[in-house]
């Protein structure tokens, strides 16, 4: 007769994970479970190679979480599941979730912060971090130079605050003249230094660029020059 036929026993003899539960066939032999490997299967959450260890060198989630770089955790030769080299408990931008809270980049440190964006004068100058493709980056909140609005700051980004420049027009009782802009304070003035009378070829020019509530004439200038100018009405 066959001692312990179909009984469990230790397959090779080792009392260790799944060879516990190895079964004497008809012949007497100790046959392997069914889930026994040399190499360990990962996913079963068992010691199928029956070296004490479970899931050894399998893919496992860090602390338990799957989200972010701790669903790409590996457990080691003896089945710890190691920590990742990109967690972190703090996000660092870098396009990964590097504290596992299913969110990539978010709540970085040093988001939103003032920076000075290289290069740039002025308002074009100041800016503030973000994190974009990876990279913590100072973005300028305004990219372009806008026109100078006289309120002591440098919008048109040349490096000189309330520097208004470009022509502007007023009216005497004869003419409308072309004077220079310049801050006052925080008012936005024209400055005539010289009476210089808007030159026009029709007057449509008058009304496009002189003060409006008047009526304009585009007429020939004194002196026989063969230039018009605009003059009021």
């Amino acid at each position: 007769g066959v001692v312990n036929e179909f009984c469990q026993c230790f397959y090779k003899g080792i009392n260790k994970g799944v060879c516990r539960n190895g079964r004497v066939d008809s012949r007497g032999t100790c046959q392997p479970p069914s889930n026994y490997n040399s190499t360990e299967r990962c996913g079963d959450n068992q010691d199928n190679n029956c070296n004490g260890y479970v899931e050894e060198n399998c893919p496992c989630n860090y602390l338990g979480k799957s989200d972010g770089v701790c669903g790409t955790a590996q457990r080691n030769s003896v089945g710890t599941c190691m920590r990742p080299l990109a967690y972190n408990t703090t996000e660092t931008c870098d396009r990964l979730d590097n504290d596992c809270n299913g969110k990539v980049d978010d709540n970085v440190f040093g988001l939103g912060s003032f920076c000075t964006v290289a290069g740039k004068l002025g308002e074009c100058a100041k800016g503030t971090y973000q994190c974009l493709n990876g990279k913590l980056t100072c973005v300028a909140n305004q990219s372009n130079p806008q026109p100078e609005i006289c309120d002591s700051k440098d919008n048109n980004c040349n490096g000189i605050i309330d520097d208004a420049s470009g022509y502007c027009y007023r009216t005497n009782n004869t003419y409308c003249i072309r004077g220079n802009q310049m801050c006052s304070g925080t008012t936005m003035t024209c400055s005539i230094s010289i009476s210089i009378v808007l030159r026009c070829s029709d007057v449509s020019r008058c009304n496009q660029l002189c003060p409006s509530g008047k009526t304009y004439q585009c007429k020939p200038l004194p002196g026989n020059s063969g230039q018009k100018g605009c003059y009021v009405k």
